[in-house]
């Protein structure tokens, strides 16, 4: 079986068409826009998000979340100390945290050491939760960043994964780590979903092959553009019963221009009822009518 790496980073003709889906039947008139593999193609391409890929993901890569218990420390004295930053923030986006129970996890993000993420989540009822992920600068004291994801069960503005504050927070963050390459594109993109609201989880060694429901989309890719920029797409496998597909866009100087979040296309095998004999039909056959054909003639 092949690697996670060998899985995530070669882009053959197969893989692409699976993750594009209904524009497979356009691949061969758009084969001269993309640069499937930067080895075919000679003129050198900035890289807006890393080529490569980290091997330690094993089968399935996801992002770590950490309830308020498991968190270390120097963490918990980190959240405690901008407390009265994220309350104000938070309120500018209508969240009263001084208002009933609040739950906190932290969202472990390799992608972004120089900042710790946590997720706020009241549950108003069915329907009613309310949802938002603070950034914490850890070298900056006056840095804090506030995503909302759901009020009251509703999306402010536009859902969380393609609203543009969602994109101008990660668009800062990533600015502010100053060091791209420690992470892989993979991590990116998924740390861009957890900033959004949710808890992904990426099958690098594909989909379970048992379920009669298979999603056409591929899990996990990286496109390059030849005129620039990447587009990071992958499968969510955490959400039941249909996976999820994320897709990040990035210009040229590897900031998220926009982003997209959709139910994945499935397969979904065709019964085929079992062969039913047909009944005798009534009545005398008709006879049969013998014609004897001239013999051919001898050469």
């Amino acid at each position: 079986m092949a690697s996670p790496r060998v899985f995530s980073i070669l882009f053959s003709a197969a893989l692409i068409a699976s993750v594009c889906g209904p524009m497979a039947a356009q691949q061969s008139t758009e084969d001269s826009n993309w640069l499937w593999n930067k080895i075919l193609h000679p003129r050198h391409v900035e890289q807006p998000v890393p080529f490569g890929a980290d091997e330690k993901h094993g089968s399935a890569s996801q992002i770590e979340f950490r309830s308020a218990a498991q968190m270390t420390q120097a963490d918990i004295d980190l959240a405690s100390s901008r407390q009265a930053a994220i309350r104000e923030k938070a309120s500018l986006a209508g969240f009263d945290v001084n208002e009933g129970r609040w739950d906190r996890e932290q969202i472990e993000c390799p992608a972004f050491p120089n900042h710790e993420l946590l997720r706020y989540a009241q549950n108003g009822g069915p329907g009613g939760e309310s949802v938002f992920t603070a950034s914490i600068s850890r070298t900056s004291h006056e840095q804090v960043r506030v995503v909302p994801i759901l009020r009251r069960g509703y999306s402010l503005y536009s859902p969380a994964p393609m609203n543009a504050l969602t994109i101008t927070v990660f668009n800062h963050i990533r600015e502010e780590e100053h060091a791209p390459a420690t992470a892989d594109w993979l991590e990116i993109g998924m740390c861009y979903a957890a900033l959004a609201g949710a808890h992904a989880r990426v099958p690098l060694a594909g989909v379970d092959t048992g379920s009669e429901i298979m999603p056409f989309e591929a899990p996990a890719i990286l496109q390059i553009p030849a005129e620039g920029g990447a587009v990071i797409r992958f499968l969510d496998a955490s959400t039941v019963p249909i996976p999820m597909v994320w897709t990040m866009t990035f210009d040229g100087a590897g900031k998220v221009v926009s982003a997209d979040h959709h139910p994945a296309l499935e397969a979904r095998p065709r019964v085929l009822s079992p062969t039913v004999e047909q009944p005798e039909p009534k009545g005398k056959p008709l006879p049969t009518t013998v014609v004897d054909l001239p013999a051919e003639p001898r050469q």
